[in-house]
């Protein structure tokens, strides 16, 4: 992964656990500061985490489902930096109550996991706009 000047300005949803907490590890195992979207505040690995790297780990807490959740995240993360060079959109939700469709739906689940899945990232790639246009890297990505 490119760095900027010794090191590059990461922000990563969903990385409490999972492919976003390994992501969140390998970014900051290669130099980088990294702003990790938590959403389980209780969940016990970013801790650890941050106890190995220290203020090159920010937590920042994050519901991607939510408008004020997510603008608040992107001020928590321009009170320290001036720029994001990576975003990676790794939060994300499954549903249990998917049935097939000769079953009645559960239309108030589809839209839960639309409004995560597929809006979630639209907010947080808006509210973060302004620092990732100060990048010169400036890559976004969506798992």
């Amino acid at each position: 992964m490119a760095e900027h000047d010794g090191a590059g300005v990461g922000l990563v949803t969903g990385a409490d656990r999972g492919l976003g907490l390994a992501l969140t590890a390998r970014l900051l195992s290669k130099g980088w500061r990294v702003f990790a979207g938590q959403y389980m505040p209780d969940w016990p690995d970013l801790s650890a985490l941050e106890a190995h790297y220290g203020e090159r780990l920010v937590p920042v807490p994050l519901d991607v489902a939510d408008d004020s959740s997510t603008r608040a995240a992107a001020d928590r993360v321009a009170a320290f930096v001036d720029r994001v060079d990576l975003v990676i959109n790794n939060a994300g939700v499954l549903s249990a109550r998917a049935g097939p469709i000769r079953e009645p739906q559960d239309y108030d689940e589809m839209h839960r996991m639309y409004n995560v899945n597929a809006l979630g990232p639209l907010r947080v790639v808006e509210a973060l706009l302004p620092l990732t246009e100060q990048s010169e890297l400036k890559r976004l990505c969506f798992v």
